[in-house]
């Protein structure tokens, strides 16, 4: 398994002996919408989830080096989460 995530993209692969899956993914961190997060132990939400419900998410899937399935969509719900990253974005928007 490799994954390597940025502000505006996100990549996975996997593999085994006979199986490759790879998971490409793109949108503009200037479209995200920022989400808020329940702190339930203090009654109270915070920004939270950087969310791109608009991202481009491409996925094939190959059985010995042979692709068996590819698809792609416009429509990804891509996410980045922790507190600190969301709380960074909230300020850049000031």
């Amino acid at each position: 398994m490799r994954a390597d995530v940025g502000d505006e993209h996100w990549v996975l692969e996997g593999r085994s002996l006979s199986w490759a899956v790879s998971v490409q993914a793109h949108a503009p961190l200037s479209d995200a919408h920022l989400l808020p997060v329940p702190l339930v132990g203090q009654r109270r939400a915070v920004p939270g989830a950087i969310e791109h419900l608009t991202g481009h998410l491409r996925i094939e899937v190959s059985r010995h080096g042979r692709q068996v399935w590819a698809g792609q969509s416009g429509l990804a719900g891509l996410e980045h989460g922790g507190l600190d990253r969301a709380a960074a974005f909230a300020a850049s928007k000031k």
